[in-house]
C-alpha cells in the first residue's frame, strides 16, 4: 500500500528485507543457499510487461520461479555443450545469443555475467574496430551467401499474437481464418519496399510455420513443466 511519506530510502529498506524473505523462503525449498540476486531474477520475470513475452497471465512467483529455474538450467546445459563442440569462446557466445532469443519464450530475466560478458566482448570489439563483424574475434563465420528471410520477425510476432489472444479467449478468438485476419491489422511486413500489412493468409502461414510449430510445442512442455512444479509443492511463497 502507497504511504505519502514514503521515501526511496525507507522503501530500500523494505525492499531489501522481502528480498532477504524470500531468498530464505527459495533456500529452505531447494536446500541450498538463494543470493538476493537469484531472487531479483525471479521477481523481474513476474513484474515484466506481459506484452513483451510469448506468454499468457497472469503469473504468479512461484511459477515465475520454476520458469527462471527451468530457464537456467536449460542455459547451464547448452552452455556446457556448445563450448564442448565449439571450444570456450565460441560455444560462450553460441550460447549468449541462444539465451537472447529465447528471452521472450521462456523465462524473460537478466542474464547471468557468463551470458553477458561473450556479447559485451564482442560489441567492444566491433565497436572499437578491431573486428568487421559481430563475432568475428570468437570465430562466428561471416556467410555473406545466407539466404535471408527479411520478414521472419514479422512471422513470429504475427504467429505469437494468434498464440496469444487464443490463450487469452479460445471461444472469442478460435484458430482461424478471422483471427488470422484481425492479427493481420496489427503488424507490418516489408513488402516492394514498403512496410505494409500482410493478408491472412500471411499470418496463417506464420501460424503454422514449422518452427513456430516447434516453438508452441517447447512451450507446453515448459508449461506443463511449470503447472508439475507448482502442484508438487502448493505451498505459496
Amino acid at each position: 500500500m502507497s504511504n505519502a511519506h514514503d521515501t526511496l530510502e525507507s522503501l530500500q529498506t523494505e525492499l531489501d528485507d522481502l528480498l532477504k524473505r524470500m531468498a530464505s523462503r527459495m533456500a529452505k525449498d531447494l536446500g541450498e543457499e538463494v543470493t538476493t540476486a537469484e531472487v531479483a531474477k525471479v521477481v523481474y520475470c513476474y513484474a515484466v510487461d506481459p506484452d513483451a513475452v510469448a506468454r499468457p497471465q497472469p503469473l504468479t512467483l512461484r511459477r515465475a520461479w520454476v520458469l527462471v529455474g527451468e530457464a537456467q538450467a536449460r542455459q547451464r546445459d547448452r552452455f556446457d555443450a556448445l563450448c564442448k563442440e565449439h571450444g570456450r569462446r565460441k560455444g560462450a557466445l553460441m550460447a549468449s545469443l541462444a539465451a537472447l532469443q529465447d528471452w521472450p519464450e521462456l523465462a524473460p530475466c537478466p542474464l547471468s555475467p557468463d551470458d553477458m560478458y561473450p556479447l559485451v566482448d564482442e560489441s567492444d570489439a566491433l565497436a572499437d574496430g578491431i573486428t568487421q563483424y559481430f563475432g568475428q574475434g570468437a570465430g562466428l563465420e561471416l556467410l555473406p551467401a545466407r539466404t535471408l528471410e527479411r520478414n521472419k520477425r514479422s512471422r513470429r510476432l504475427a504467429a505469437i499474437l494468434v498464440e496469444r489472444a487464443n490463450r487469452s479467449d479460445p471461444k472469442s478468438y478460435p484458430i482461424g481464418d478471422e483471427l488470422f485476419g484481425e492479427v493481420a491489422k496489427r503488424i507490418k511486413i516489408l513488402r516492394k519496399g514498403k512496410l505494409r500489412n500482410p493478408s491472412a493468409s500471411f499470418v496463417r502461414d506464420a501460424y503454422y510455420h514449422p518452427e513456430e510449430e516447434g516453438r508452441r510445442a517447447r512451450g507446453a512442455q515448459l508449461i506443463s513443466a511449470v503447472l508439475e512444479g507448482v502442484t508438487g509443492n502448493t505451498e505459496t511463497l
